[in-house]
């Protein structure tokens, strides 16, 4: 199964895992085959290690010399196998990550195998074993028998022969001297048979469980790899063509004998994925799980062909110690392997459990502040203060103790609710369909007492907090610089300013009508005697512009009529309006026109719905009975509309 994130972290299954730990520890340092699980992350298990595994699944008990292991309980099994499951990635790790893992991953799978049994229970309870003639009988074990290589035949494994050529190659039971120089293929004509027997194909790479090779193209520019094409295993020859066409494909078959009673074996394993047998070549090849069916156990093809094959290609210095070249040749090395990563993991684990205890206290500590002082936030006497004060008086309460007076803190609770929802006049509550309480028992908000509290509080502070839009129509707020002034006169001194700007503005208007109009009539020549009167002195009679006396009386008149007129008619209309719009800014600010935007009564009606929603859904009951009280405050507060204001004359041309 896959295991990612992390699992519980409970007291108890720390200390739990931490025993078996020390026990798992010292088994292995005893006995250098606790490998457990076949066929799992740590793949290609010798044969003979394999055979352990399969054993100390079964719970057997293995014994070497004066040294017994097993059975191992449930728990032991879980570690050991997370220990397979998962070597590469907790070789990866270290310190106390390395033991958190291992601690996650055997909480995980605690709780699948827990899921797992009563998955399989409630399947046994529909199932019936068969009796009588109906019941399967058990197949009798085969019986051994000594085989003897007599032939083989391959096609396209590890470069025999050209690829796609199938080769032939005759044993005859008999001890064979295989030789020729170098790169002939002698290698590669003994690990085709280990390879049809285990699926282990023997290479000068260090490492052994390698199956997959990364193909490269050749690099023009200098570099050691060029371009990846793909991965190809590493027991099938290598194609004529582009192998990023190709597909890994190779075969051997084996012809195996029985001396004593001529009785054959063939044994063929073909890439992709195949491994068949058959004992005659008139019959159809089978799938074989398991070579012990026909006699032939892993530790033979660990001792007779593994072992052989690996010390052909290695030297006694190339082991630096002779435990190690032994446990190779027994097929026990994979088994080495997980004692060492064992043998690791031991200090991490102590670690972690001093680290984890650390946490516990650093825990507790703040836990025991929390609990002295939770008493003194209730009033004395009261019943939760003295529930509380009670936990806090125990040395170490248990979480029996610390739940049983939650529920009776939440039974508290619940009363002093449903009692303040009776004082309020709230409703009950729908009980739900899967809520076991007593049909007498009134059902109130949990929060009830908060949504009142946090009401107070709010309705503590006041008109202005709680309708701010409303407030905000202050217009002493507004008043720039002037503050201080009395609101009345302040008031009455705008409305004053602002009566003199509508008289003076109606009457700038018609002024400037009756002079567009006249000069509708008399042409643009009248602008030029409007500018003119300004510099015109009529004792003199000169003329401003060409300074010669103006000997035509009517002009002189114009000069005299205009010198009185106001010189803003000859001003542009958009002059005219923008200097209107800056005199009403000052005397009306921008601030006190803003507040006109919102009506008294739309800001209260807004301040009372922000109101109700912030005092929650559990008083909406009671914010109801204001309802119809606030709606006549609201109405009381429109403003009737005084319509536009008209500053045209009424004659004025539209």
């Amino acid at each position: 199964m896959g295991r990612t994130g992390s699992g519980p972290r409970m007291d108890r299954h720390r200390a739990f895992v931490n025993t078996r730990f020390l026990k798992v520890d010292r088994i292995i340092g005893d006995y250098a085959s606790s490998s457990i699980g076949a066929n799992r992350s740590m793949s290609n298990l010798s044969p003979r290690s394999q055979e352990v595994v399969d054993s100390l699944l079964k719970k057997d008990v293995l014994t070497e010399g004066s040294v017994s292991v097993g059975s191992f309980d449930d728990a032991t099994i879980r570690v050991l196998g997370i220990l397979i499951d998962n070597f590469n990635d907790l070789q990866a790790e270290s310190g106390e990550q390395q033991a958190e893992k291992v601690l996650d991953l055997f909480l995980e799978t605690e709780q699948f195998e827990e899921a797992n049994s009563q998955t399989k229970e409630n399947a046994s309870d529909t199932f019936t074993e068969p009796d009588g003639d109906e019941a399967p009988k058990k197949e009798e074990a085969a019986k051994p028998y000594e085989w003897r290589l007599t032939g083989l035949q391959c096609n396209s494994y590890r470069g025999i022969g050209p690829p796609g050529e199938t080769i032939e190659f005759p044993f005859d039971g008999r001890s064979t001297l295989i030789y020729g120089p170098n790169g002939s293929g002698k290698s590669s004509l003994v690990g085709a048979v280990v390879w049809a027997l285990t699926g282990i194909a023997i290479t000068d790479a260090s490492d052994e469980n390698v199956e997959q090779v990364s193909l490269h193209e050749t690099s023009s520019k200098g570099a050691k790899k060029g371009k990846k094409i793909n991965d190809w295993h590493v027991a099938a020859t290598l194609p004529k063509e582009n192998p990023a066409s190709a597909v890994s494909e190779c075969r051997v078959e084996l012809e195996l004998s029985c001396p004593k009673d001529g009785r054959k074996l063939h044994v063929r394993r073909a890439l992709p994925g195949c491994f068949e047998v058959r004992e005659d070549e008139s019959q159809p090849w089978k799938n074989c799980p398991d070579l012990k069916e026909h006699g032939i156990s892993p530790l033979d093809l660990q001792l007779s062909l593994i072992a052989p094959s690996l010390f052909g290609r290695l030297t006694i210095e190339s082991a630096p110690k002779s435990v190690q070249l032994l446990t190779m040749m027994l097929g026990l090395d994979d088994v080495e392997n997980i004692g060492r990563l064992a043998g690791a993991i031991a200090p991490n684990r102590t670690r972690l459990s001093t680290k984890s205890k650390n946490e516990r206290d650093e825990t507790w500590d703040g836990l025991r502040v929390t609990l002295n002082g939770l008493p003194t936030q209730l009033k004395e006497p009261s019943k939760p203060r003295k529930i509380l004060s009670d936990l806090a008086a125990k040395e170490k309460p248990s979480l029996k103790d610390i739940v049983a007076a939650g529920k009776a803190i939440r039974s508290h609770i619940e009363s002093a609710n449903r009692s303040i929802a009776k004082a309020l006049g709230l409703p009950e509550k729908e009980k739900c369909a899967d809520e076991e309480q007593d049909e007498s028992v009134a059902r109130v908000s949990d929060d009830l007492a908060t949504s009142l509290r946090s009401a107070v509080v709010t309705l503590k502070e006041g008109v202005e907090p709680c309708l701010p839009q409303l407030n905000r129509l202050d217009p002493a707020r507004h008043w720039d610089g002037k503050t201080g002034s009395d609101p009345g006169d302040r008031l009455r001194s705008i409305g004053g300013s602002l009566d003199e700007f509508l008289v003076s503005t109606r009457t700038s208007m018609e002024s400037r009508l009756d002079w567009l109009r006249r000069r509708a009539r008399e042409g643009e020549k009248i602008d030029l005697l409007l500018h003119a009167s300004k510099f015109y002195d009529d004792k003199t009679g000169d003329c401003p512009v060409c300074e010669e006396t103006i000997k035509k009386e009517p002009i002189k008149s114009d000069l005299r009529t205009f010198k009185n007129l106001d010189p803003v008619l000859l001003q542009k209309l958009d002059d005219y309006f923008r200097e209107l719009r800056t005199e009403l800014d000052r005397i009306v600010s921008r601030n006190l026109q803003a507040l006109t935007k919102s009506s008294p009564s739309d800001r209260a009606l807004v301040d009372w719905t922000d109101l109700k929603k912030s005092l929650g859904p559990n008083l909406v009951s009671i914010t109801e009975h204001f309802d119809a009280r606030m709606s006549e405050l609201i109405e009381g507060l429109k403003i009737s509309d005084a319509g536009a204001l008209d500053l045209l004359p009424a004659d004025a041309e539209m």
